[in-house]
């Protein structure tokens, strides 16, 4: 008796697995300019090379495409393509300047620092009317901030933590008596 379906059959066809394409920023933005300009989704399509449900579901998403084009540089709008709720790009240009400021003066940070000042402006944000969909939560977890460190090109960011409140004075004079004791031989 055969198989129902034997290992050499071809059940797929002869093309290839299509690879998932994501657009940037910037082609969506591009997109977004020419329909607002008055031509159509499929003349779009067929310019730009891609299938008419992408444009039109760029089109139908077109007021976040546009607050993301706003909020981000350059260097991001080479990466974004995938936009998320206005609260979280929100918190986090508030967080990144807050950092900014930080280190501006030479203070130390630590992730718990960091993650708590997340959740505080998360709260602020929400309590000032953000739209946000229901069941949308904000954790501050440990893979967010490191998704947010590099997001937000934060690669330089020195994180301390009892390290930065630590005594000097006490460790020095430690090191000088672990010294002697080694050199008496104890």
């Amino acid at each position: 008796m055969s198989a129902k379906h034997p290992a050499t059959s071809n059940l797929g066809g002869d093309k290839p697995k299509k690879r998932r394409m994501s657009l940037s920023l910037e082609s969506k933005l591009n997109i977004v300019k020419r329909h607002e300009d008055g031509e159509g989704a499929n003349s779009i399509a067929r310019a730009l090379r891609l299938a008419q449900s992408t444009v039109s579901t760029v089109i139908k998403n077109w007021a976040n495409i546009k607050m993301a084009g706003e909020t981000s540089t350059t260097l991001m709008a080479k990466k974004v393509t995938r936009q998320r709720e206005p609260i979280y790009e929100e918190m986090e240009r508030l967080l990144k300047l807050w950092i900014e400021d930080l280190t501006q003066n030479n203070m130390p940070l630590s992730t718990t620092l960091v993650t708590v000042k997340a959740l505080s402006i998360w709260e602020d944000l929400k309590k000032k009317d953000y739209q946000v969909k229901e069941g949308t939560t904000f954790s501050a977890s440990k893979g967010w901030f490191e998704r947010f460190k590099n997001r937000a090109s934060l690669h330089f960011l020195k994180l301390t933590g009892e390290a930065a409140s630590s005594d000097v004075a006490a460790a020095d004079e430690f090191k000088l008596t672990l010294v002697k004791k080694i050199e008496e031989g104890g």
